[in-house]
């Protein structure tokens, strides 16, 4: 007996390929799973990392990235897209072309400029072109502070510039800004601008660091937005999921990140149909 799911969704991630699978399109596939979606997955790089940090990043050639895009489009269907290292501009020219193909699906673009222990992972060109190119055709950007800092040339240091900057990124293109507050000092805020309003959410800070985590929360967003959830229900569900996993997340080597295991949690998503 063969057994065909034909409902399941499928959805695609476009980033990096980290050999370690604490991030990147490893990581994002394990999240689209754990809520009970089909993951495709596209790299853009190689990132030569380890629990203890990035090495070095190596681009996938683009004649292969080219046609890998081309048959995620002709044969896999998606639902919806999430973006992440995408190391330089003729990436983000390629997938720029792709997207103006698809409409009526989630884009969710994490705008990831540098690793944790600072390793550029997209050039100034590649950011150039992220933001004339890209920020017109994506639902959703989820930028930390250092990254919202970098795309408007300013400083955040508490809550209220956090939303100040939200609509300003929004006003530039996306439909929808997520600004993620780890990097602020004292307790962690995140920022959701909806084109409209401004919500918050509150958290405790993790006592460790996770590897990951922006990878983990945009393609937890983007699952969310794919299964029916409107924008701010799939914030606070992407904020729960966020909580789980950071509280589950073990450490494989001494002195290093923690690593996230999106397979511990299951069901946690159901389909809602859009009326």
């Amino acid at each position: 007996m063969v057994y065909r799911e034909t409902a399941m969704k499928r959805v695609l991630t476009v980033a990096g390929h980290d050999l370690s699978n604490g991030a990147g399109i490893t990581k994002d596939l394990e999240v689209f799973s754990c809520l009970g979606l089909h993951g495709i997955s596209i790299p853009t790089s190689f990132v030569v990392q380890g629990p203890k940090g990035v090495e070095d990043v190596v681009p996938v050639g683009m004649p292969v990235f080219s046609q890998m895009l081309k048959r995620a489009a002709e044969d896999m269907d998606v639902s919806g897209v999430k973006i992440g290292v995408l190391a330089d501009a003729p990436y983000v020219n390629e997938i720029t072309g792709w997207l103006k193909g698809l409409s009526g699906i989630p884009v969710v673009l994490d705008p990831v400029i540098e690793a944790k222990n600072g390793t550029r992972l997209l050039t100034d060109a590649g950011l150039k072109a992220v933001v004339e190119q890209l920020f017109p055709l994506i639902t959703c950007l989820t930028p930390n502070i250092d990254e919202a800092e970098r795309l408007l040339g300013t400083t955040i240091d508490s809550v209220e510039a956090m939303e100040r900057a939200a609509r300003a990124i929004g006003e530039r293109g996306p439909g929808t800004v997520v600004l993620k507050g780890g990097h602020l000092e004292g307790e962690p805020v995140d920022v959701l601008f909806d084109g409209r309003n401004v919500t918050t959410y509150a958290k405790k800070r993790a006592e460790k660091t996770v590897h990951g985590t922006g990878c983990m929360f945009s393609s937890s967003l983007l699952s969310f937005l794919v299964l029916g959830y409107p924008v701010a229900e799939a914030f606070r569900e992407t904020q729960g999921l966020m909580e789980q996993l950071i509280s589950r997340s073990y450490q494989p080597s001494a002195n290093g990140y923690f690593y996230a295991f999106p397979a511990a949690i299951t069901g946690r998503a159901t389909e809602r149909r859009r009326g």
